[in-house]
C-alpha cells in the first residue's frame, strides 16, 4: 500500500478514530481487499510515533497506542508534524479514548463481504439495511462485492452504513404505533435490501425460507427510490412503514 493510499483512507475518518468512523472505513477495506495492508501500516505508524515521541508516565495502562492511533487518525500533516517535533505526546490534544478502534480496523477485511453467522436483532430497531449495488451513492458504505448470494439472510448479510438510515431509525423509533407493531414481529428477521438493475423496478416482499415456513422477511426496493440524498432518510422511513404494513395481520408464528 502506497503512503498516498494509506493517508487517503485515513482521511476518510474525518480526523477522529471512533467506532462509527472505523466501521465505515472497515467496510471500504472489505470491498477493496486492502484490510491487511492497511492494518500493517497503522501498526508501523503507531510504532514510529511511540519510538520518536513517547507518552506521559501517568497515562492509563496499555493506552499509549490509543494516543498514537489518535494522532494517526488526525491525518498526514498532524502525524508528520508531531513525529518531526519528537516531543512527548500530550493526550489532551487528541481524541484518543476511542482510538483503539483504529488499531483493529482492517483485521477481518480479507474475509467474505457477507457475514454468514447468525445475527442478533438490534434491540433498538429490528430491521437491517443492506445495499446490494455495485456503485453506492455518496454517504452509503457497503461491503457488497461481486459475489451475489441472493437475499436469503441465511446465506449471509451485507454490512451497510448510511447516516440517512441512522436518522430514519431515530424517526421511526419515535413512532409508538410502529414500535408496537415491530415488537409484535420480533420473532422475524427483517431486512430492507436496496438493489439496482432493470429487474428491480418496484418494492417486492420475499419470505424465507418459504411462504409457509417463514423465519425471515426481506423487502427488496429499487435504488431509484433513494437517489436524492436530501430525501433518502424519508424514503427509508416509507420503506420500513411499507414493510410493517405488508406484514400486519398477515403473518403469524
Amino acid at each position: 500500500m502506497t503512503p498516498e493510499r494509506f493517508w487517503e483512507l485515513i482521511g476518510s475518518l474525518g480526523g477522529v478514530a471512533d467506532d462509527a468512523s472505523c466501521e465505515r472505513l472497515d467496510l471500504v477495506l472489505q470491498r477493496s481487499g486492502e484490510g491487511d495492508a492497511f492494518a500493517d501500516q497503522v501498526e508501523v505508524h503507531v510504532a514510529d510515533l511511540l519510538r520518536h515521541c513517547g507518552v506521559p508516565a501517568d497515562l492509563p495502562e496499555d493506552t499509549d497506542e490509543w494516543v498514537a492511533a489518535a494522532v494517526v487518525a488526525a491525518g498526514r500533516e498532524a502525524y508528520e508534524t508531531t513525529i518531526a517535533a519528537g516531543e512527548e505526546l500530550d493526550p489532551t490534544r487528541w481524541r484518543w479514548q476511542d482510538a483503539e478502534a483504529l488499531l483493529v480496523t482492517g483485521w477481518s477485511s480479507h474475509a467474505a463481504a457477507v457475514d454468514p453467522t447468525p445475527r442478533e436483532h438490534d434491540p433498538g430497531f429490528p430491521v437491517t439495511l443492506q445495499w446490494k449495488v455495485a456503485s453506492p451513492p455518496p454517504g452509503v458504505v457497503t461491503s457488497y462485492g461481486t459475489d451475489d448470494l441472493g437475499d436469503d439472510p441465511e446465506t449471509g448479510v451485507v454490512a451497510t452504513s448510511d447516516p440517512a438510515w441512522d436518522r430514519a431509525r431515530r424517526d421511526l423509533g419515535a413512532d409508538p404505533a410502529l414500535v408496537e407493531e415491530l415488537a409484535g414481529l420480533d420473532w422475524l428477521d427483517l431486512h430492507l435490501v436496496v438493489r439496482d438493475g432493470d429487474d428491480v423496478t418496484e418494492p417486492v416482499l420475499h419470505p424465507y425460507p418459504s411462504p409457509t415456513s417463514v423465519r425471515s422477511v426481506v423487502l427488496v426496493v429499487p435504488q431509484s427510490l433513494f437517489a436524492d440524498p436530501a430525501t433518502r432518510a424519508d424514503a427509508y422511513v416509507e420503506a420500513v412503514q411499507a414493510l410493517v404494513a405488508a406484514l400486519a395481520g398477515r403473518i403469524h408464528r
